[in-house]
């Protein structure tokens, strides 16, 4: 997980290190304008806009029964707004959009690195997409000093476009900077987006029950990983395991990519026409399908107890919480948890319960929205998290074994 995480810096970088990992097992790349030829028992993957991924491994029933695993890859972040950047001294300094919702104050005076993906123009007229990464620290964020803002700690608010441009280090200008950072012309350069990481590599510390992760991006990285190796360890069988991994869920997830596109519901047509399963199967297949929603959920932290629902302590390595709402923000009804708890218990997986204090707002993730579209009934659990949205956050090494064995159950249909 630590390598993980130290290489997926950004969603784009996340996917194509799924990616090597799908291909290294045999994995076969299919493209959505292409036609599909699919073989019962083979497993086969496709990206869309480099920044969400779907695999799966075909199943043999003639009525197919999709086993799916559902996370996101994006996570909370500042983004270059390129067109701001200008000197100031020999610094050259730029503004930046804030992604979803990151608690700012945590970016402050850390040594950041650059990367996102670069659109190329090539000899023969066509583009192709490169990733960037400046493997090196090149900004900061600095902070004033105490002395200038005697109030900062008791809290004052942060204003992105006045307090979070960043100081790089760079002595040429962005595009040059580009151009030979991946050895092409400036003029070969059409688009970018870029985006700050924390180039500080993930730490794993503590033994035992405590040993601990801390590293940014774990939300929601954190399950891609053990589902993307969940599949591959999955056996052919009748049922079609699949993985859906979507970019956008920290910012309402109406994107292309995003898990409230079509993406999903014409995965799951493609999949059935490629196997010559004709539209009532298909219906029916939704009935016979389930979701598991993999997202993080807020682990108990006694330094602000008045937070939580002291009912619902999801410890860190007390296993993955299943979370529940009552005005469905999470999916999980009382029909799939009873479910997902059966098949947890068959294999001594430890689950906890997650329900939101009654005075604050739930947050959301993907569950509801796949659940609602394809008709589908889902579970939405996660492995909990200290300081969620913080530029590094904290979860249990036990938590991810934890869900790792509960991924490959369900998509081997063990059933106590």
């Amino acid at each position: 997980m630590e390598k993980f995480l130290k290489n997926s810096i950004t969603a784009w970088h996340g996917v194509d290190e799924l990616k090597n990992r799908l291909i290294d097992a045999g994995f076969i790349l299919l493209k959505e304008e292409e036609s599909w030829n699919l073989e019962a028992g083979k497993g086969y993957f496709l990206s869309k806009n480099g920044r969400s991924l779907a695999a799966f491994r075909v199943g043999s029933a003639p009525v197919p029964r999709f086993n799916i695993i559902a996370a996101h890859t994006d996570s909370p972040h500042l983004r270059l707004k390129k067109e701001s950047l200008k000197r100031d001294g020999s610094f050259l300094t730029g503004r930046v959009s804030v992604y979803g919702g990151p608690i700012l104050s945590t970016w402050f005076d850390r040594p950041l690195g650059l990367a996102g993906s670069v659109i190329l123009s090539t000899p023969n007229g066509t583009r192709e997409r490169q990733l960037f990464d400046s493997k090196e620290a090149i900004g900061i964020i600095p902070n004033a000093a105490i002395h200038l803002n005697r109030e900062v700690n008791k809290g004052y608010e942060i204003k992105p476009s006045k307090h979070l441009p960043v100081m790089l280090t760079l002595e040429e200008d962005l595009e040059d900077y580009l151009a030979g950072k991946l050895s092409v012309t400036k003029e070969a350069i059409l688009s970018c987006q870029l985006e700050f990481y924390l180039p500080e590599a993930p730490k794993v510390y503590g033994s035992g029950e405590n040993q601990l992760l801390s590293s940014p991006r774990i939300d929601n990285l954190v399950h891609c990983l053990p589902a993307t190796e969940a599949l591959i360890e999955s056996e052919p069988g009748e049922s079609t395991p699949l993985c859906l991994f979507f970019d956008s869920e920290e910012i309402g997830s109406r994107t292309i990519e995003g898990a409230q596109s079509a993406l999903t519901d014409h995965l799951m047509e493609r999949i059935c026409l490629a196997r010559s399963i004709g539209r009532e199967e298909q219906l029916r297949a939704r009935a016979l399908s389930f979701i598991l929603s993999a997202d993080v959920a807020h682990g108990w932290n006694p330094n602000f107890g008045e937070k939580y629902d002291d009912a619902y302590k999801c410890h860190l390595n007390g296993g993955p919480a299943v979370k529940i709402d009552m005005n469905s923000k999470y999916a999980t009804t009382s029909e799939t948890e009873a479910r997902i708890k059966q098949l947890a218990q068959a294999r001594n997986i430890p689950l906890q319960t997650y329900i939101h204090h009654s005075d604050l707002p739930c947050g959301s993730t993907v569950g509801p929205l796949l659940s609602s579209d394809t008709a589908i009934a889902c579970l939405d659990l996660g492995i909990p998290l200290w300081a969620m949205h913080s530029a590094c956050e904290t979860a249990g090494m036990r938590d991810i074994e934890f869900t790792k064995e509960l991924f490959l159950a369900f998509f081997r249909n063990e059933e106590a």
